[in-house]
């Protein structure tokens, strides 16, 4: 009995450590920066690689993300088409990656619907960011960061 609720504990402490640990792949996403976007939030991945995903929101039309995104040590290049993700409602638009000082490797997507998310209250968003989103008056952009340090 005491193992169980032991080994419950610990893997409860584990998971919430990981999703609040600043691992490198968060610090990196805290430090990125997009041109005429705020960002609304980040949220680390409860995977087993450790992943960040920073959203930015700006004004439409879309940019060019390879012009607008600035993700410290990693060079963004165009994806060529763009690529359907998971969720299925962001699309891949670029994509970058070093393996110096350690590997890192960071997507950018466009989000189509705010409440397509599987956790929409992570994005950050007041209602009427939403609806300007959904409407197409603002843009809403994620940038995934994964890799670039384990715990």
């Amino acid at each position: 009995m005491v193992f169980i609720v032991g080994s419950r504990i610990y893997t409860y402490g584990w998971d919430f450590w990981k999703l609040h640990h600043p691992t490198g792949a968060r610090q990196v996403a805290e430090k990125t920066t997009v041109s005429g976007f705020t960002r609304t939030g980040i949220y680390n991945s409860n995977g087993n690689i450790p992943a960040s995903k920073a959203i930015f929101i700006g004004p439409a039309p879309a940019p060019d993300p390879v012009a607008v995104v600035s993700i410290p040590g990693i060079q963004l290049q165009t994806v060529v088409p763009p690529q359907a993700s998971h969720p299925p409602n962001d699309t891949i638009v670029a994509h970058g990656r070093t393996i110096d000082p350690e590997p890192c490797n960071a997507s950018v997507s466009f989000i189509r619907d705010p409440l397509a998310d599987p956790i929409p209250k992570r994005l950050n968003l007041s209602p009427e960011q939403i609806d300007a989103v959904r409407s197409g008056t603002q843009i809403l952009l994620g940038v995934y960061v994964s890799g670039c340090g384990w715990y």
